[in-house]
């Protein structure tokens, strides 16, 4: 030690100091370099993930695939990249694949709830297949694990969209049979999102399910006010006005869907119920018997002689009517609600 002290003081002051500065500033350059070849990946990453994209709004799938792979490559956590090759993989139909894409994403950011949510997801198409295959344990176990994420990615409160996460829950406790807690997340999806049509839809039917006819021609109509030319709507539409009693309204409804479509099936419907409405609804009371009702009629007429609810659940009902009417204890008693397709 000593003896490297006195080589040290053999050395002009000024070289000393030269090589105090030189050590101290190559230190410091180190980092630096770290840093710049770190910033060079990120720069990578992002133009690999921005080609992708590009790639992917133009329908070439593989190419995106590729680029997003190579960002990753350069940057292993990029979520960017993790979340869009999760979709791609759905699209594949390749739920294993994607369910690990998305975990890696929430991984990444557990505040990103477009991951959770697109867990949710697969794990939803999942279930389906599982209930094709006659498998509803699996199916069940499924969905409610679709349910939990969906959940998830509702506890962000800077999550952007959450109107999609609630309409989710929704269409998973419809699968479950759990109406009543449907019609509350679709209600709490379109309190956040007027615009949300699904949802909008979706509570609409409830409605009508439920007999709550007032609240699904509001709900119809703003259906409607999003997608004018969605004749299902206007064809549900007619039918909610014949349960509340107006009459001129659903007239006009189903006269749209003729002029819309006039070759559809649901304008071939229409017709006909233009046409019964035109010559003899007016001669149908309460209360008249089913022959009664036959006899105004004509006996060429389909009409259903079922009592109460019952009346819609015949399969022939969803190929073959002309007029469906409901009939409690053999006796007139109104309008059933129409099938749906």
């Amino acid at each position: 030690m000593q003896s490297r002290m006195n080589t040290l003081r053999s050395y002009p002051v000024s070289f000393i100091l030269f090589w105090i500065l030189i050590t101290h500033f190559s230190l410091l350059f180190l980092p630096g370099c770290a840093t710049q070849a770190k910033v060079q990946r990120l720069k990578e990453a992002s133009a690999h993930y921005k080609l992708g994209i590009s790639y992917l709004n133009d329908q070439q799938t593989q190419q995106a695939f590729v680029e997003f792979q190579k960002a990753i490559e350069f940057n292993p956590d990029d979520r960017d990249s993790h979340y869009a090759l999760g979709h791609i993989y759905v699209g594949q139909l390749k739920y294993d694949e994607a369910e690990q894409e998305f975990k890696k994403t929430s991984k990444i950011d557990p505040d990103y709830s477009e991951a959770y949510n697109y867990l949710g997801k697969v794990y939803e198409q999942r279930s389906i297949l599982y209930e094709q295959k006659g498998e509803p344990d699996k199916a069940r176990r499924e969905l409610d694990k679709a349910i939990r994420q969906y959940q998830k990615a509702l506890t962000n409160p800077t999550y952007a969209t959450p109107e999609i996460a609630h309409f989710n829950i929704g269409v998973a406790f419809q699968r479950q049979g759990k109406l009543n807690e449907a019609m509350i997340e679709h209600q709490r999806a379109v309190r956040i999102n007027p615009d949300h049509l699904p949802a909008q839809y979706a509570l609409a039917q409830l409605y009508a399910d439920h007999g709550k006819f007032k609240e699904a021609i509001t709900s119809y109509k703003e259906v409607l006010r999003l997608y004018p030319d969605f004749v299902d709507a206007h064809y549900h539409l007619a039918w909610a006005y014949l349960k509340t009693g107006a009459k001129a309204e659903a007239l006009s409804e189903f006269s749209m869907i003729v002029e819309k479509q006039s070759e559809s099936e649901l304008a071939k419907r229409s017709k006909k119920h233009l046409a019964f409405f035109e010559s003899k609804a007016e001669k149908l009371k309460p209360g008249m018997s089913v022959d009664q009702v036959m006899r105004v009629l004509g006996k060429s007429a389909t009409v259903v002689r079922n009592s109460k609810s019952k009346a819609g659940e015949e399969q022939w009902l969803l190929d073959h009517y002309d007029l469906v009417l409901r009939f409690e204890d053999g006796h007139y008693v109104g309008y059933q609600e129409s099938p749906r397709k």
